[in-house]
């Protein structure tokens, strides 16, 4: 055996070993098993250390480090002296460790001063897992402002699960250790889709495609089953013995691996030791049958759940993310506005009726809004009067995607429906027809319908916020130049001593405080109980479209004057404007053309005729 030095890419004169190799040398450990292997087979044959019946396991190696183990302290001794004699005769040096209650051994620590053993290595593998999700905060694996949580999803099964179940495929866990790792699992995945802790698990694992923690731990509990039965070692002999002696009490690993393979219809164990499948095929079959077994228990709870009878269950798979997060991409602001869509999908949306539900009937479930019923998601989405302006924005935009591909007749059956619109705004995948829409198509509707539930999320909450509200007192019609309107503020009393004031208006200025307008001739304040208003002496066709508040010391009230619907404003022209009238002659007839610079609606025009 010989080595070379590699100096700025040329190599040197090679040198021979006599003894040794290279520290962290890639085939170190198995040299050192070559070395030590005599001391292994001298323990084996004079019969010293530990054996589960006539299986030798007294000396197990990983890597190069090698564990002693007997259940008697003489014997222990005296396998340490013929390790010290083998060390002495190759002149090894072995450094003197103390005795130790815990040690850690291949990754997982052991101590013997505990009654429940796995009490630690649960404690040091979830501490772990905590620290992995902790340091990848940094990159945005966090809730409401982090990264879209399908990529956070990926973050989590590449770099936290690896460490939170490394080595427990060979740990036999009790329902409490696991009941730690799922309440784990639980609480992450509802936080990077920022859903509260009520939140169906279920709903949770569905939309991000996830399985649940004892899933994963079965994989590799089975994945390690099929590598002993492959392998022609020490590990296979003792599966053969142990599950031809043991019985179904049995804690033994190969007894729990059994019923592992029967809980998911596999092979029984002993049929996967003598008829060992190759690595891949059996990882497949594994992963499939593990997949379908939990896939069918998920859709059988989330069934059960009320709360997601607005997801589609059937379009819901292990391994497929949901396409509400999907179709939210990186874009910070649509993962917020998705976030909120799926409170409202997995029905964790707070509203009034939950409130009233929560506090055992001492709050009131009616809509604070519209006080037009009780406020659920049917009320809040497809109800509230208050809402109204803000949902038949989107759900133009929605008909103008939808209807092409649909036709009228479907999107009449959705309308006159209020389970079927919510349904349509919540998950539109339930429908028969969805499979007709192209994937651009259903991003364009995701895209309105998570606007629209954000949207309607939002002007819930600047109502709720302020104690002011304006509105335009409705009159039969409007003539502009003439009529005169009235802006109602209401919501606090008035009383003395408080500022109250009007702002906007097309010049964006200060127009009324306490009474004192900026114009005499165009403004006018009437006061009542609970309400102020401003009068606007008359409309002009400058003072719509633009944006007007009412403020009460320091509470406020901005919206905007729409010009008013077709059916009750009008606009006449001056009398005293000049009409354009152009004439043309064609035989006996005379055609008239009167040009008007702004009216509506459209006059019906007489003509007299005279001849001199």
């Amino acid at each position: 055996m010989s080595s070379a030095v590699r100096w700025e890419g040329k190599l040197s004169t090679s040198f021979a070993e006599l003894q040794g190799v290279r520290q962290g040398s890639v085939w170190s450990p198995s040299v050192y098993k070559l070395f030590v292997n005599p001391l292994i087979k001298k323990l084996e044959s004079e019969s010293l250390g530990f054996k589960i019946g006539n299986v030798f396991v007294g000396t197990p190696m990983c890597a190069d480090d090698l564990l002693l183990i007997s259940s008697k302290p003489d014997e222990l001794q005296t396998m340490i002296s013929y390790t010290s004699h083998f060390a002495e005769t190759e002149e090894y040096n072995i450094k003197t460790l103390e005795t130790v209650e815990n040690y850690k051994h291949i990754g997982i620590d052991r101590d013997s001063r505990e009654v429940e053993a796995t009490r630690t290595i649960i404690g040091n593998r979830l501490k772990t897992a905590r620290q992995t999700s902790y340091a990848l905060m940094g990159s945005g694996l966090h809730g409401l402002n982090g990264l879209n949580p399908e990529v956070s999803c990926k973050l989590w099964s590449t770099y936290v699960v690896p460490r939170l179940l490394f080595g427990l495929e060979i740990v036999n866990l009790s329902a409490k250790d696991i009941s730690r790792l799922d309440i784990f699992c639980n609480n992450f995945l509802k936080q990077i889709q920022n859903l509260p802790a009520r939140a169906s698990n279920a709903g949770a694992y569905l939309l991000l495609g996830q399985l649940p923690i004892i899933a994963l731990l079965h994989k590799k509990i089975l994945i390690t089953f099929g590598t002993i039965a492959r392998s022609d070692s020490v590990e296979n002999d003792l599966a053969k013995r142990q599950l031809s002696t043991k019985g179904k009490n049995s804690k033994s690993w190969f007894i729990r691996a059994d019923k592992i393979l029967k809980q998911y219809n596999l092979p029984c164990a002993s049929e996967v030791l003598l008829k060992p499948e190759t690595k891949y095929k059996w990882k497949m079959k594994v992963k499939k049958c593990i997949d379908n077994f939990w896939s069918e228990k998920l859709f059988t709870e989330a069934k059960s759940k009320p709360s997601l009878r607005y997801l589609n269950i059937k379009n819901c798979k292990i391994g497929v993310v949901n396409s509400i997060w999907k179709s939210a991409g990186s874009e910070q602001m649509c993962i917020r506005k998705a976030c909120y869509k799926i409170k409202m999908l997995l029905d964790t949306y707070i509203l009034q009726y939950h409130r009233s539900k929560f506090s055992n009937g001492q709050k009131t479930s009616i809509c604070p809004l519209c006080e037009e019923g009780t406020e659920h998601l049917e009320h809040f989405l497809v109800v509230c009067s208050a809402l109204t302006s803000i949902r038949d924005i989107f759900i133009s935009k929605l008909y103008t995607v939808v209807v092409p591909k649909i036709g009228t007749v479907a999107w009449t059956d959705i309308c006159v429906s209020n389970s079927k619109m919510i349904q349509l705004i919540l998950d539109c995948s339930r429908f028969e027809w969805y499979h007709v829409l192209e994937k651009n198509d259903i991003n364009l509707v995701e895209s309105i319908t998570r606007s629209l539930c954000y949207s309607l999320h939002e002007k819930r909450s600047v109502l709720l916020e302020t104690t002011l509200q304006w509105e335009v007192n409705k009159t039969s019609e409007i003539i502009f130049g003439e009529t005169d309107i009235e802006l109602i503020c209401s919501g606090t009393p008035c009383c003395t001593g408080t500022t109250r004031q009007w702002t906007g208006g097309p010049t964006s200025i200060i127009l009324m405080t306490n009474g004192v307008p900026s114009d005499l001739a165009k403004y006018e304040e009437t006061r009542e109980t609970n309400s102020f208003s401003l009068i606007l002496k008359p409309l002009e066709i400058t003072d719509v479209n633009a944006k007007y508040q009412c403020a009460l010391d320091f509470d406020s009230s901005p919206l905007t004057l729409l010009l008013p619907s077709a059916d009750v404003f009008r606009y006449v022209p001056d009398s005293n404007s000049e009409i354009e009238i152009t004439k043309n002659f064609t035989g006996s007839t005379i055609y008239l053309t009167a040009n008007l610079t702004r009216v509506f609606p459209t006059p019906e025009c007489a003509a007299t005729y005279e001849v001199y």
